[in-house]
């Protein structure tokens, strides 16, 4: 299974953003962006010519943002134009409100969340890679998500301590992942493969301590599942949790700082996975 190929890329990249404030606490933010993706893919052990690709992308961004001193609001749309996959619209819209701005033992209470779509493009090699061993697929579809996010922060101890906990849902079309290979030659395609979902629970604390001395941490629950799969890979199996995706996740950190010397220790565990 020899393979001699050779890959060279080019990103040209343009980005214009306007602000206007168009009323006391409103503002109104206009953005525009180009890429223009190039690529020479040859395979030196085939006698076709080097493939001469390019993908030009552009993306433009409409969002308002409004403030009051309680309650602040920003929605917004982005239009991509996309080289390979057209053209798709992505709204979002996140709410911020302070319930309470308490004192002393019990401090600010803030609700704030958000409501959105997303989409990533299949990477240039995903699209025109010649390697027979992971080929380009040209007809991909771009990776989609929607979800919702809610959550609560709650301050004490004049803001020297602070919980939030949030909860969020994800959902997930048309992942990529290498299809089904053949067992003789290992050929093998890109495509799109299924569908997904990931919900969970965060929950992250703060807390300054004397002079100088701030200790935090996170943890992460996560519940996720592969609701429709094409793929011959069992990972990827209907009913499955996502790979390298873990149920149990979170961080510790310690940071002291005085004068010109500062420390800051931390770590991460990570929960059993599929890989």
């Amino acid at each position: 299974f020899l393979y001699d190929s050779q890959t060279e890329l080019r990103r040209h990249h343009f980005e214009y953003r306007a602000y206007a404030v168009v009323a006391p606490n409103q503002t109104l933010t206009a953005a525009f962006a180009y890429d223009g993706e190039r690529g020479v893919l040859t395979n030196h052990l085939a006698t076709a010519a080097p493939q001469r690709l390019e993908r030009n992308n552009t993306g433009t961004t409409v969002q308002y943002e409004a403030t009051t001193p309680s309650v602040s609001l920003v929605g917004g749309v982005r239009f991509e134009n996309n080289g390979s996959f057209g053209f798709y619209a992505a709204p979002r819209l996140a709410a911020s409100w302070i319930v309470s701005s308490g004192r002393d033992a019990v401090g600010t209470t803030r609700l704030r969340g958000s409501v959105g779509r997303g989409i990533k493009e299949p990477l240039f090699m995903q699209s025109y890679s010649p390697s027979p061993f992971f080929l380009g697929n040209p007809d991909l579809k771009p990776e989609r998500s929607r979800g919702f996010d809610v959550a609560v922060d709650q301050r004490f101890a004049h803001d020297r301590v602070g919980i939030e906990a949030s909860y969020f849902a994800n959902h997930f079309d048309d992942l990529i992942s290498l299809g089904p290979f053949d067992p003789v030659t290992f050929n093998s395609q890109y495509e799109n493969i299924g569908e997904t979902r990931a919900s969970g629970l965060e929950l992250a604390g703060t807390a300054v301590i004397g002079e100088g001395l701030r200790l935090g941490g996170g943890y992460t629950l996560l519940d996720s599942k592969v609701i429709r799969s094409i793929s011959s890979s069992p990972i990827f199996a209907p009913g499955k949790r996502l790979y390298r995706r873990p149920r149990h996740s979170g961080s510790l950190q310690a940071s002291f700082s005085r004068s010109r010397v500062s420390v800051a220790v931390g770590g991460v565990f990570v929960g059993s996975r599929v890989d």
